[in-house]
């Protein structure tokens, strides 16, 4: 009887050191294969974690040694005419094996998988000894670089030496990614043994025009014996049988079959019909008696890229079964800098947040790796397209003959390897290989020089591997499959031409840095990278920076963790073109950045879905963002960080993206016309975009036009009812005049869609840039979360600005980022917020929220600080109950007189307390807010961590404000000093190099961090003095006690004209003079 097939991975039992070292106890153990160095020797606690602080650099000494890994394993009995092969999935990179002392193999190359036929020198009822030596690829790529003098090595982004070694480009480190050369077997290592085995089951096939039938060639490769039968078959997923058929192995060992399935089930992208698969399976049989046995799961799909010339050009976009599909999505890189680190797990968390994000497409980048099976198995079953580039970035490559072995051979078996997955429907050449060409001059005659042969001997020979290499290797191993020669590329022409072929839109960020209002007008016929960069949360940030002195935007650490090229100025013009930013606050600036690349994403969606158009008429065929992800903790394009942790940016594609998404927009002029020759008037569009949405019965769009200061519409809605332009775009208003500030007040757009009575889509459009806007009034934003906790509610009376929440690992929202209009209530689902956990408003232009419930004896007590200077005039206080807050003064009602202050809850409303001179001050009382909030801390001496913590900025008081107007009296009174401050204009800090310091806290730019005392010489410099604190206290509240109507302080010490919270004083001078009063008290108490 023949033996049956048998596979035994080879995970445990390795051990690895340094190749240099030859002492027994140089062995380090491994935790288990596939593997690589630096995930060993951050087990066996040899080198820091290089994703935190700068430790990255205390392992760039790993990339310039060999390492040298080993295994035993024992081997079976010997059986006649069983053949025993040691399978290397994938070896990093300079590789050479051994089996007992014998070379069994040399690899140069990552991305090739190896089956070695071992047979000869495998020891049978034995331990076996595997060794595996691994060269220094940066060395290696060195010695290469000087051994062929006679190529030109071009590489941008790292050493120009890494293009001559087929290893992921990324290593070397990128403008995303640290350089971490690393090695090691980084996929799996097995021992099969067999008669026979089948290898590469394909189907090869082809669709009917009318989808009816799908017909071509079953195949697949036998290794070993030929002497046998395979039978095919092809089932349902529940197991019904479709198709089956017997086939005898040629001499070469080549089975095949032909193939017919009529009224074939097909498979879709998502939200465009079901992602169904068939089980392919192969039985190789001796005799009836089985030898091996392999299964794929397939989907059958016809895929087409529409490039038809048209009046902008050349189209570009996908077909998927006859549907036009608008292919929004982002472009993928390494999800670690250590694959082996990414669990299957992992791999769908990922996958799944792009559905969820209503993302069709990844691009899986050129200067990473051919994904995990898993990656593309997960593909095939959540409906994403995968646009795969051939593994080559931003270089010209060299051509020299043993590396062009290497490249067909790697992209032989990959395809081979990919080729069944409907998921993967286009392969590119590589990744900006072509702009190198342009930036260098190198020689490229697209139109006249078709000699392949030529192109080696040009200055781009790279040209070869692209249009020549590639294409015919594909065509070879999956006859039809759709080639693209590079990303971007466009029918010879300049990579930035707008009309043909695909485009990687970076004049928004690198170029020219144009404003991303402008990404619109930029796009190509399909945008397959553009991109801005934002920080990540807080909760990420605090993770890979350890030092709290370094948190701050232009630390040393902070610059190291963003690879970008110029990033600080890049970063800075964009946020100081369009926000506000009196301030340097960390957390503000990270919040700004966050808000820049949502604003930038919404502008490139919706402008290029837009272009989508209608059958016939594909201005745009897709827009994929740089980048999704993250391969470490970092600062980069990526909308959602390494640890899944989703930026504002992903929310606002995900609302771009949606099957019916309504948009509105405003002509947008260069900031410099805006300021200094303004439009009186505007232009404003509003469209619909569809996908592949049910036909649609009654639609209705609504368009509001509502003051920015007030909340109030400033003209009346208008509604109508749209016949919707299924996939496709359907115009609703173009080129609308309309007044601009000052003729009208600053005004927000906000259009709504309603499908069937229910609202699906809304977008806002504001004026531009925000810098000029005002959002320092109390913008009643409301925010309650749920008894169940999984759900929050919104609502304001005035317009808010993106209203971000802090996320974190294990906290998802269903939405975040958003504007926040009067009239609407917002509903956003999470998930993962823990028990007695707060909600994290990152910030936002509008406000914040504050909670409390005020007593009777809170205010009394409260008062003996207040009035601490005229105790004997208002102890006891009169108070006036239900008093008319617009005039207190005609109150003459009962009066109560608080004898004994108690801990009832005053009762929500207005009251009027009268001051030592007689003269009444309105007092509102509010509500306490439905969502609890932590109080700030004022921190003292012991606290030493808590502060180091902090960065020594504690602060003590927020701009907090609600629907219900809790203001800093209230807020004061709610005081308790040794619990939590909350003031309404001021920040305490203290440094202990700098001691106490007074910081104005408003959103006025000019004042805002301004330093009110600067003295080091206080006794304690973590606790300033308690009447410092009282006092200090005592000014603040004393200053929003003041009503806006006019009537008289009760302190002399603050000047005429200081107003309320909303302003302060009603003029600069009034500010001024306040700050300069204040400064002067709190210096008497310093001196």
């Amino acid at each position: 009887m023949a033996a049956s097939f048998a596979s035994e991975a080879l995970s445990s039992g390795w051990e690895f050191k340094l190749t240099e070292e030859t002492t027994l106890d140089s062995w380090l153990p491994v935790a288990k294969v596939p593997t690589t160095v630096h995930l060993d020797l951050l087990d066996n606690k040899k080198i820091p974690d290089p994703s935190h602080d700068m430790n990255e650099l205390q392992t760039h000494w790993v990339g310039e040694k060999s390492w040298t890994y080993r295994c035993t394993f024992s081997a079976g009995s010997k059986i006649d005419g069983t053949r025993s092969v040691l399978v290397f999935e994938g070896l990093d990179t300079f590789a050479t094996v051994r089996l007992n002392g014998t070379e069994i193999l040399k690899s140069e190359n990552m991305f090739i998988p190896y089956h070695i036929n071992v047979t000869a020198t495998i020891i049978p009822d034995a331990l076996n000894t595997l060794e595996i030596d691994f060269d220094s690829a940066l060395l290696r790529a060195r010695e290469i670089g000087k051994e062929h003098p006679e190529h030109r090595f071009i590489g941008h982004q790292t050493e120009p030496e890494r293009i001559g070694v087929r290893k992921a480009q990324c290593h070397w480190g990128w403008d995303w990614g640290p350089k971490l050369m690393t090695a090691g077997p980084w996929r799996p290592v097995r021992l099969e043994a067999y008669v026979s085995k089948v290898e590469n089951l394909w189907i090869e096939n082809t669709l009917d025009e009318d989808l009816n039938a799908c017909r071509g060639t079953i195949s697949a490769q036998v290794d070993g014996k030929i002497g046998a039968k395979i039978l095919f078959t092809l089932s349902t997923s529940e197991g019904a049988k479709v198709f089956e058929a017997e086939s005898k192995p040629d001499t070469n060992g080549l089975a095949q079959a032909p193939f017919i399935l009529h009224k074939p089930s097909l498979w879709y992208p998502h939200g465009y019909g079901a992602q169904v698969r068939y089980n392919l399976e192969a039985v190789l049989m001796v005799d009836d008696v089985v030898l091996h046995r392999t299964q794929q799961k397939i989907g059958f799909r016809r895929a087409e890229l529409i490039q038809e010339q048209d009046a902008n050009g050349k189209s570009f976009y996908f077909r998927i079964n006859g549907i036009d599909i608008f292919a929004g999505g982002s472009c993928w890189i390494p999800a670690d800098n250590f694959t082996p680190r990414i669990s299957s797990d992992r791999y769908r968390q990922w996958l799944t947040l792009m559905v969820e994000g209503n993302q069709i497409m990844t691009r899986i980048w050129g200067g990473g790796i051919f994904e995990e099976e898993v990656f593309y198995d997960l593909c095939d079953e959540l409906g994403i397209l995968v646009w795969q580039d051939f593994l080559f970035a931003c270089g010209s490559y060299p051509t020299f003959p043993s590396l062009l072995e290497l490249i067909e051979e790697e992209a032989r078996s990959n395809v081979r390897r990919l080729r069944h997955h409907p998921s993967v429907i286009i392969y590119a050449g590589g990744n900006e290989d072509y702009q190198i060409q342009e930036k260098y001059n190198l020689t490229y005659d697209y139109d006249t020089d078709k000699d392949p042969k030529s192109w080696l001997k040009t200055s781009f020979p790279s040209r070869y591997i692209f249009e020549h290499l590639l294409p015919k290797t594909l065509e070879e191993e999956h006859p039809g499959a759709i080639y693209h020669p590079s990303s971007p590329w466009g029918d010879g022409k300049h990579t930035t031409d707008q009309t043909v072929g695909d485009i990687h839109q970076w004049n928004v960020w690198h170029g020219l840095m144009r404003g991303y209002q402008n990404f619109g007008n930029m796009g190509g016929r399909f945008n397959s990278e553009f991109g801005m960069e934002a920080y990540p949360h807080m909760s990420t940030i605090k993770d890979f920076i350890s030092d709290e002195n370094e948190m701050y935007s232009q630390s040393l650490t902070m610059d190291f963790h963003n690879k970008a090229n110029d990033h600080e100025r890049r970063l800075a013009t964009y946020v100081l073109e369009n926000f506000r930013t009196s301030s340097l606050d960390f957390k503000y600036w990270v919040y700004l950045t966050q808000l820049l690349q949502s604003e930038a994403m919404h502008y490139a969606y919706r402008s290029w879905r837009r272009q989508w158009g209608r059958s016939g008429d594909r201005r745009c065929g897709g827009a994929l963002v740089w980048q999704l992800n993250d391969c470490w903790p970092t600062i980069s394009w990526a909308v959602v960080d390494y640890y899944l942790v989703k930026k504002p940016a992903f929310y606002a594609i995900k609302r771009a993206l949606e099957p019916a998404a309504i948009a509105v927009t405003r002509t947008h002029n260069e900031w410099t016309k805006g300021h200094v020759a303004p439009d009186p008037t505007s232009k404003y569009d509003v469209w619909i975009a569809t996908s592949n949405v049910p036909s649609i019965q009654a639609a209705k769009v609504e368009l509001r036009f509502i003051s920015i200061n007030t909340g109030l519409d400033i003209m009346d809605p208008q509604t109508e009812d749209v016949e919707v332009q299924l996939n496709g775009t359907t115009l609703v208003r173009e080129n609308v005049t309309i007044d601009n500030p000052p003729t009208l007040e600053a005004f927000v757009l906000l259009a709504t869609l309603s499908i069937d009575g229910q609202v699906v889509s809304r977008d806002a459009d504001w004026p531009q840039p925000f810098k000029y806007l005002s959002f320092k009034e109390n913008r009643g934003l409301a925010i309650t979360l749920s008894k169940s906790r999984d759900t929050i509610a919104i609502t304001a009376q005035k317009p808010v600005k993106g209203l971000i929440f802090a996320e974190r690992p294990g906290l998802r929202f269903s939405d975040n980022g958003l504007d926040i209009l009067p009239g609407v209530k917002y509903t956003i689902h999470t998930n993962g917020l823990k028990e007695n956990e707060e909600l994290d408003e990152n910030d936002e232009l509008g406000s914040a929220c504050q909670t409390g419930s005020l007593t009777w004896a809170q205010m009394s007590q409260r008062m003996d600080i207040v009035f601490e200077l005229h105790k004997k005039d208002y102890s006891p206080f009169p108070c006036l109950e239900d008093g008319d807050p617009k005039d207190p003064m005609s109150y003459h009602g009962p009066r109560i007189n608080i004898q004994k202050p108690n801990n009832d809850i005053i009762k929500p409303g207005f009251y009027v307390l009268l001051g030592p001179d007689g003269e009444p001050v309105e007092i509102p009382v509010n509500q306490e807010m439905p969502l609890p909030r932590a109080p700030s801390r004022t921190l003292s001496s012991s606290d030493n961590s808590l502060w180091k913590a902090e960065g020594w900025k504690q602060r003590i008081g927020d701009v907090e404000t609600s629907d219900t107007g809790i203001n800093s009296i209230q807020n004061g009174i709610l005081l308790d000093l040794t619990t939590s401050i909350f003031f309404h204009n001021y920040c305490l800090a203290i440094d202990p190099d700098d001691g106490y310091k007074v910081v104005c806290f408003s959103k006025e730019p000019q004042y805002e961090g301004l330093t009110m005392s600067r003295r080091a010489d206080i006794p304690d410099k973590y606790q300033p003095s308690y009447a410092l604190l009282k006092n200090h206290f005592r000014m603040a509240v004393l200053l929003n006690m003041k009503g806006g109507v006019g009537y008289p302080m009760w302190d002399e010490d603050i000047p005429e004209g200081c107003d309320q919270v909303a302003g302060i004083s009603q003029s600069d001078q009034g500010k001024l003079r306040f700050e300069t009063v204040l400064a002067g008290k709190l210096n008497q108490f310093l001196a």
